[in-house]
C-alpha cells in the first residue's frame, strides 16, 4: 500500500491564538507532536489499529515517522 499524503490546513487566527493562549497547541504539527509525546512515554505500550497492519510494542519508532 502506498504513502498516503494529507494536506494541511491551517486554523483560523482567532482560534490559533486562543489554543496558544491556552498552552494547547504551539505550532508543531500533528506527527511531530506524537513524536515527542511517544519519546517521553518511555517503555508504555502503544497499540497502533489499522485495518491492514495492526501492531503493539513499546518500540514505536518504526510505526510512523513525521514527513
Amino acid at each position: 500500500m502506498g504513502k498516503t499524503t494529507w494536506a494541511t490546513v491551517d486554523p483560523a487566527t482567532g482560534l490559533r491564538e486562543r489554543y496558544r493562549a491556552q498552552g494547547w497547541w504551539d505550532d508543531r504539527t500533528l506527527p511531530l507532536l506524537l513524536q515527542d509525546a511517544l519519546s517521553r512515554a518511555g517503555s508504555t505500550t502503544f497499540p497502533v489499529h489499522p485495518l491492514d497492519r495492526p501492531w503493539t510494542g513499546t518500540n514505536w519508532r518504526g510505526v510512523a515517522r513525521p514527513t
